[in-house]
């Protein structure tokens, strides 16, 4: 009997530290122990406390004090669970980090089609809403959000670092990756920007919303894969980074001729934008006004439309920087890259072709526009007709 009772107290002298380490509060007599406050962080604390349970019966053989020691612990695992769920800020913070958990997994230690499958994913849970609040914004505000998204998910998911750090480190894959980031960062800001101090634009894009929201989810959805084709070359690099070298080779300097072409394009359309905006800000010019201001001057004087110039540009270095590496460990993913890039000259192409008929039908006749459209007579690549 001596020796039982010598376990019993040790067992609950060991008990007693476990729980006190843990914030656990007891009081009165060793043979009543009582929970007086309890902050359960974790189902992990629900376990201690079900394991002083069955030691406790087991030790001191079930009765009253047992019941008063059940039900108050009961009660505060319910206090617990109920106070989880019913705190939304930590609901989401878990539900995000799962979310985040699974995407770094997937693109950085997944095979490639499971990496290029989660970047569609990021993709479309950026375009999708924009989507639905406004059906132009696919091609406009969530386009550059996308790309913003895609971006922020690969430097996460492989550890990029940051944009100066990238440039200490020499590495182009990084480099590239960040280049994107201000790219769908800038291009957002802007649109939005530049539609918000538009009244005629704001009109003209509830006037687009020409379909039901629900039906604007597959195109979107097949919108955000061709995006996803865009900066798959960035992925591709980042993802065999490790895997090959390029250290001294030919391909390394095309890489490097790549990370330059896209920050040229970068700068070229953000200034290009800027240029545009403020020149038509400080004539009182609205968007589709029939007085031709400008500009005329500056990078406009290379070509008519040079912000689409850089956009062509930068995603023709992403793809260079990026396909030299894919090209070697994945034909396809090789394919993904030139489909996106593919896709970006031919839109570019067309939309330039077709601003300058629209400028033609408003501007038409109007001494300056002539002036100026007989000095440039580049409409996209400059030195060219």
């Amino acid at each position: 009997m001596k020796v039982c009772r010598s376990r019993q107290c040790l067992a609950i002298y060991v008990l007693t530290l476990s729980m006190l380490q843990r914030g656990y509060c007891l009081q009165g007599p060793s043979s009543k122990i009582k929970l007086q406050s309890c902050d359960i962080e974790c189902k992990k604390d629900l376990r201690l406390l079900d394991n002083a349970e069955s030691l406790l019966q087991g030790l001191r053989g079930g009765g009253e004090e047992e019941s008063e020691y059940l039900a108050e612990k009961n009660e505060l695992k319910n206090e617990a669970i109920s106070n989880e769920l019913s705190s939304p800020i930590k609901f989401l913070s878990v539900l995000i980090s799962g979310i985040l958990g699974v995407i770094k997994s997937n693109l950085s230690t997944g095979s490639s089609v499971v990496g290029f499958a989660s970047l569609v994913a990021v993709s479309a849970s950026a375009l999708i809403p924009l989507a639905i609040i406004h059906q132009s914004y696919s091609f406009t505000v969530g386009y550059g959000a996308s790309v913003a998204a895609m971006s922020l998910a690969l430097l996460y998911a492989f550890s990029v670092p940051s944009l100066l750090s990238a440039i200490k480190l020499k590495s182009s894959p990084a480099l590239l990756a960040n280049f994107c980031l201000l790219y769908g960062i800038r291009l957002t800001s802007f649109l939005l920007l530049r539609n918000w101090n538009s009244p005629v634009r704001r009109e003209q894009i509830k006037s687009k919303d020409t379909s039901s929201k629900l039906k604007r989810i597959p195109s979107a959805l097949s919108i955000s894969i061709f995006y996803a084709f865009m900066v798959s070359p960035v992925y591709f690099a980042l993802f065999y980074e490790n895997k090959i070298s390029l250290s001294g080779s030919v391909l390394e300097k095309v890489q490097w001729v790549g990370v330059g072409l896209a920050f040229l394009g970068l700068s070229l359309e953000a200034i290009s934008d800027l240029h545009k905006y403020i020149v038509k800000r400080n004539n009182n010019a609205e968007y589709g006004g029939s007085v031709f201001v400008g500009p005329t001057g500056g990078a406009y004087a290379l070509c008519r439309h040079p912000n689409y110039l850089g956009e062509m540009l930068f995603w023709s270095g992403v793809y260079l920087g990026g396909s030299v590496v894919s090209i070697q460990k994945s034909i396809g993913g090789w394919a993904c890259g030139t489909i996106g890039l593919y896709g970006i000259t031919l839109i570019m192409r067309m939309a330039s072709k077709r601003l300058d008929e629209k400028q033609n039908n408003i501007y038409g006749g109007q001494p300056k526009y002539e002036e100026w459209k007989a000095r440039v007579k580049a409409s996209l690549i400059p030195f060219s007709e």
